[in-house]
């Protein structure tokens, strides 16, 4: 394939993704994997909300009263250190479980699309047998360049927890007497919640200005990275080496495939989800007027069963796409001459 050396060789490269997506749907099996195991940026998230908030001038739902009545909920407002000390683990373990799943995914669309290119067609086994080859290298590299982010969002953690611990205990504490226990014992506390949170507003949103970008620059290098690792057979380090040399020399088209998927992310989004908008509001309406009728709980299912698909069908189709225009456009990357 000829590298990108004007913009009608771009166009070409965005021309044959949408193909090899349209003609080969075998790499959709991989793409709709992706998305279950949260394939990121390229799988919009749909939620379905019934958008009721119960009055705060009336007497807790009887449920959510003994809820709160729990010794184990009591437990957890009084002393919940070890508990999201074990929620912070099983979020660690999940999204371990997560990732290594994202990453055989994407690596066997990778060798999936390389292998189209090569001899015009593909298989799901060969794809599941690239992606399992390659699966520690491409780990390897998602799990380094996620360094930098980590520290970071420890660091927005570490600095915001003084002031909305307290704060999300008070709140909870008032909803245990609301329900008609007995109030928790008082917070100790001695941070003065707003003024500690104006005070490290500025901090918190420099930290968090610098997360989304190195997160961006990362996702993309990323992007990039796992090619390396998947069509060139090299190592972690190599890699990501090879990534950044790839990205500098496409940076302009770089740039331009990362701002087209958002838009079409942004737009695509929006339309799926005026359907859910819809049905929203119709079931605020008949939960308003009348919170036990059947028809509401039917809109209910309704809006979240087409969630639940519109989020599979749209998710795998974009990732299908994604994957395929970015080893399209790293192959043409890596076939075009240095400046």
């Amino acid at each position: 394939m000829k590298g990108v050396h004007n913009p009608m060789d771009y166009m070409r490269v965005l021309k044959g993704a949408f193909q090899t997506t349209w003609r080969h749907k075998r790499i959709w099996l991989f793409a709709f994997l992706a998305t279950v195991f949260g394939a990121g940026e390229s799988s919009p998230r749909f939620r379905y909300s019934i958008g009721y908030r119960f009055p705060s001038d009336q007497a807790l739902p009887q449920p959510l009263s003994e809820l709160l009545g729990n010794p184990l909920v009591r437990s957890f407002v009084e002393h919940p250190e070890p508990y999201l000390a074990a929620l912070g683990a099983l979020t660690l373990l999940s999204l371990l479980i997560r990732l290594v799943g994202r990453s055989f995914t994407r690596a066997a669309m990778i060798a999936m699309v390389d292998e189209v290119e090569r001899t015009g067609a593909t298989s799901i086994p060969s794809g599941a047998k690239a992606g399992a080859k390659t699966l520690p290298a491409v780990l390897g590299v998602s799990l380094l360049l996620a360094i930098p982010s980590v520290v970071l969002l420890i660091a927005i953690l570490a600095l915001a927890f003084p002031v909305f611990y307290p704060m999300m205990k008070e709140v909870l504490s008032s909803l245990i007497v609301a329900g008609g226990f007995e109030p928790s014992p008082p917070i100790n506390s001695q941070y003065p919640p707003f003024e500690a949170l104006s005070a490290l507003f500025p901090s918190l949103f420099c930290l968090i200005g610098a997360t989304w970008l190195i997160a961006l620059l990362t996702s993309i290098l990323e992007r990039l990275s796992i090619r390396s690792s998947v069509l060139e057979q090299l190592g972690v380090l190599g890699s990501i080496r090879r990534g950044w040399t790839i990205g500098l020399k496409t940076l302009g088209y770089v740039i331009i495939t990362v701002i087209m998927f958002a838009v079409v992310a942004f737009v695509v989004t929006l339309i799926v989800a005026m359907p859910m908008m819809a049905l929203s509001l119709v079931s605020l309406v008949g939960l308003v007027q009348d919170p036990q009728h059947a028809l509401n709980w039917a809109v209910i299912i309704i809006g979240s069963v087409y969630s639940l698909l519109a989020s599979a069908v749209v998710g795998t189709i974009l990732s299908s796409l994604v994957e395929t225009t970015w080893t399209k456009l790293y192959i043409a990357g890596a076939a075009r001459p240095s400046a």
